[in-house]
């Protein structure tokens, strides 16, 4: 009998082995994801009229049994060609012993030198929002063309499952800001943003980062915050009134910014907590050399 169980460890703890070594060796190598590229492209393609590209698409494993993807020269692209959204790396990896937890944990996030720029069309709309409401026009159409059909409930509580994102790291991010009609912009930029997100208990930022207005430095902002999330509102009341749709005019931030010119340097590092309705800060916020403009004039720092 010992000897039966030593050659069924035996056996048990070589299968396990190679299993694992092909997990770290084998997997990243034999899977090419690059092959689906196209499938990929045309299914983005098909539901919103954006281009998508990426290169070097490739599986990443860890000996903690982390399992993700990388990818470079990722790119979002208007049909006109001009870009949404552009990174020269991006990798993501989440930890499978987590899961049997119901524990989605992204243990790897980092993206470097992400670019995001949004344009103002004709100054009354962005131009990535006209292409979401276009869509959602045709959806509402669609739905009403077609008949309600009955959704099998699973049961499923999507409760059980939590969500941990220790660091989603964005390496000299770049976000503008461009108003077409007037060609003035708005820019916010920094070498490194920090995110964290701990299943909608807590979540934090930290990042030094400027804000420009045409070129101009108007505001540096040095900033650390770890705070408590308000618990979300999951269903309304009886009581409670239905949303109703309110048509709100569009704001160019922009032109706004235009106008009363906002310079400052901010700097702060905060602990915010909340136990039973009592609500703990701890920490600093200086607010220094602010001064804006009212009526054309312009107020003293």
């Amino acid at each position: 009998m010992k000897q039966f169980l030593k050659i069924f460890g035996i056996l048990v703890g070589s299968v396990v082995l190679i299993a694992y070594l092909s997990f770290l060796f084998i997997l990243p190598n034999v899977v090419d994801l690059n092959k689906y590229k196209p499938m990929v492209q045309n299914l983005v393609k098909e539901q919103i009229p954006l281009n998508v590209d990426f290169k070097n698409l490739k599986i990443t494993t860890t000996p903690m049994l982390s399992i993700g993807v990388k990818a470079e020269d990722l790119s979002v692209k208007f049909e006109d060609n001009t870009t949404l959204f552009s990174a020269d790396k991006a990798k993501f990896r989440i930890a499978l012993p987590s899961l049997l937890l119901l524990t989605v944990k992204v243990s790897k996030s980092e993206i470097d030198n992400p670019y995001l720029n949004f344009t103002i069309v004709d100054g009354k709309q962005f131009k990535i929002l006209k292409i979401v409401e276009k869509i959602l026009q045709e959806q509402n159409l669609s739905n009403e063309e077609t008949t309600e059909e009955k959704v099998e409930d699973y049961n499923i509580n999507p409760e059980l499952i939590k969500i941990v994102v220790p660091n989603l790291q964005f390496n000299n991010y770049n976000i503008l800001i461009t108003d077409l009609k007037t060609s003035h912009k708005l820019q916010l930029k920094g070498e490194k943003l920090s995110l964290a997100y701990y299943n909608g208990k807590t979540a934090k930022i930290k990042t030094n980062a400027e804000f420009l207005s045409d070129d101009k430095k108007n505001i540096t902002a040095d900033i650390n915050i770890d705070s408590f999330l308000p618990p979300f509102e999951k269903s309304l009341d009886e009581e409670d009134d239905k949303p109703e749709k309110v048509e709100l005019p569009f704001i160019n931030p922009v032109l706004m910014y235009q106008r009363y010119n906002l310079t400052s340097a901010i700097s702060t590092k905060l602990k915010i907590r909340e136990k039973e309705g009592i609500y703990k800060i701890n920490g600093f916020l200086n607010i220094d050399d602010t001064a804006l403009t009212l009526d054309n004039y312009r107020l003293p720092k």
